[in-house]
């Protein structure tokens, strides 16, 4: 029995404010997730559901 490996892109973002990284890891935070895990399930929410970012 072989394991799926899925595998996963890495995304530098530069430029971004200070009040924009701050409210990412505010956010990420604030439902128990460090920035790390809780900016790829932001971004895959606001990709996924548009109408709710």
């Amino acid at each position: 029995m072989h394991a799926e490996v899925m595998n996963m892109a890495t995304l530098t973002v530069r430029n971004m404010s200070d009040e924009v990284h701050r409210t990412l890891r505010l956010r990420a935070a604030q439902h128990g997730h460090s920035m790390e895990t809780g900016v790829p399930a932001m971004l895959q929410s606001a990709v996924i559901n548009p109408w709710l970012a």
